[in-house]
């Protein structure tokens, strides 16, 4: 995977090679590397807002207004997060958990906008690595019938030393639960500057049966680890800013 300054075009292949650090900081991930489609029963799941053990949302937060769309058309919507929560487990789409040892991220919220007020977390020892931040409720407009096309996202992310920080785990959210057999995330070291990294794309579905249903669904998102790669100091790891994007067909 690279690091881009914006949305890449197509899915990038490091996507079916996940990255495994060694070490502190790394649990076991059920199905990791998996290619094959992701099973979702839509009728198991409840709202991320009634759900006791998933990622809140804001089920008060509605989609904007959707757009024109001639049958046929080619579209797509950005939007940013308007919930994002810092938690210790995430439930798979295909049953059970995933659970983290990590730190805390200080001001998750700040996280919903590109406005240099970042989510941050110091990478201290003994695991060196944050908990999951979780982006949902992006209030998606996709119209009924839709043809998605591909998902993308953005992580705008810094670090305060240059080569000490780089991705653990990204993985993309489906009504509030972690798709599991997709790993997005980059051994690619953080700048010390804001830069943006770029997680699939057009023509990126990560395995799944992607509906206007589920894209706009509050659920809808991605979760974010990151980790120290430095034994000799502690880093601090900053995220400014996640934006998602849909691409699709209009119905």
């Amino acid at each position: 995977m690279t690091v881009a300054t914006g949305m890449t075009g197509a899915f990038l292949a490091a996507c079916t090679a996940p990255y495994r650090p060694a070490g502190n900081g790394q649990e076991a991930l059920d199905g990791e590397g998996e290619t094959a489609s992701v099973t979702i029963d839509d009728a198991s799941f409840v709202p991320v807002s009634d759900a006791g053990s998933g990622p809140p949302g804001d089920a008060s937060a509605t989609a904007d207004a959707v757009p024109p769309c001639a049958p046929g058309e080619k579209a797509e919507q950005t939007r940013s997060p308007q919930s994002v929560v810092t938690v210790t487990s995430l439930q798979n789409v295909s049953g059970g958990t995933i659970s983290s040892q990590g730190i805390p991220w200080t001001a998750p919220e700040n996280a919903k906008a590109s406005d240099d007020e970042a989510a941050s977390v110091a990478l201290a020892g003994p695991t060196r690595a944050t908990n999951y931040m979780v982006l949902t409720n992006f209030g998606f407009a996709i119209p009924a019938g839709a043809v998605i096309d591909g998902v993308g996202y953005e992580v705008e992310r810094r670090a305060d030393q240059l080569g000490a920080v780089t991705d653990l785990d990204v993985r993309p959210l489906v009504l509030g639960r972690a798709v599991l057999s997709v790993q997005l995330a980059s051994n690619a070291p953080w700048g010390n500057f804001d830069g943006v990294a770029s997680y699939g794309g057009l023509g990126a579905n990560f395995g799944v049966n992607w509906t206007a249903e589920r894209v706009n669904d509050v659920g809808f998102g991605v979760s974010f680890r990151a980790w120290s790669i430095v034994d000799a100091s502690v880093p601090t790891a900053r995220v400014d800013a996640v934006k998602a994007t849909v691409f699709y067909t209009c119905p």
